[in-house]
């Protein structure tokens, strides 16, 4: 047997000596830290963007809710909501007894004028999902805000 052959087999006799041993752990346990940060952060962003998706689809259900409504029940709506100090509803999406968005709307109205028969009512709908999800904190809650102008014809007061 040729003598390199010979000096392959007895090295791999020998084993790894305890510093390549640590060396190798030390490498290793930085690219396990660097896959976990990248994992956490992978979460968040899921966790944030499912918090924005909700937060639109229930700004966009409220503005839909107001989108039929006659001008009576916008009126009714209007100083319902500027009536209060803290227009803030605070909702549990997912049924498990925690608040888990808040919802703000504020609602001004007014006349176009000169005769022209409509009522503009602006619209604002903020909802701010809670910071706290199952005792991880994901950071500060992201707002989302939909504005519209609605126009109502004053002379058919049934019609959204």
């Amino acid at each position: 047997m040729p003598e390199f052959i010979k000096k392959i087999i007895n090295r791999s006799e020998e084993g790894f000596s305890l510093v390549e041993v640590i060396v190798a752990m030390g490498v290793f346990a930085i690219a396990l830290l660097s896959i976990v940060q990248v994992f956490y952060y992978s979460v968040s962003l899921n966790v944030r963007a499912k918090q924005v998706t909700t937060s639109a689809n229930l700004a966009k259900r409220e503005m839909d809710t107001m989108r039929l409504m006659t001008i009576d029940e916008l009126d009714d709506l209007t100083d319902q909501v500027n009536a209060l100090t803290d227009n803030t509803r605070r909702l549990d999406v997912n049924g498990d007894g925690l608040n888990d968005y808040e919802l703000r709307i504020v609602i001004t109205r007014a006349d176009l004028g000169h005769g022209e028969g409509f009522l503009r009512y602006v619209v604002q709908i903020g909802v701010n999902p809670v910071g706290w999800k199952s005792g991880i904190y994901i950071g500060p809650p992201s707002s989302y805000n939909l504005r519209t102008v609605l126009l109502r014809n004053t002379d058919d007061q049934n019609q959204p």
